[in-house]
């Protein structure tokens, strides 16, 4: 991941976003931390919720209320920062997690992984 006073330049709609005069450099170097919070509190979330009986919808709405809170870019922006790192993280932590039966395990990879397919709307602004 190339920086730049922390900021991630990982794609070329990145790099343009930053040009621009809304684009506020300085209060991108948080987003590191930030997803390490959300990714820890994704992961702690798994693991209180996973064995209640609501578990699929309970950690469903955890991770859809989190991707929202990463925000959103304006359309050829690209999509919100480190959400794809998110995703990647997520599904790792969540394959490694001991006493999680594997079919539990296979749905949330394959939510996670719905969750990381670009919308209609993103590809199309």
């Amino acid at each position: 991941m190339k920086s730049s006073k922390n900021f991630h330049f990982g794609c070329d709609m990145h790099r343009r976003m930053v040009k621009n005069d809304w684009s506020d450099k300085s209060k991108m170097g948080d987003y590191p931390l930030l997803l390490a919070n959300k990714l820890s509190y994704t992961y702690q979330h798994v693991i209180n919720n996973i064995n209640k009986d609501d578990w699929y919808s309970d950690i469903y709405n955890y991770i859809d209320y989190t991707v929202e809170s990463f925000g959103s870019f304006p359309y050829q922006y690209g999509g919100p920062l480190y959400i794809d790192y998110y995703y990647k993280s997520l599904i790792n932590l969540i394959s490694n997690i001991a006493g999680i039966e594997a079919n539990k395990k296979k749905l949330l990879i394959s939510l996670i992984n719905q969750f990381a397919k670009p919308s209609i709307k993103n590809d199309k602004g």
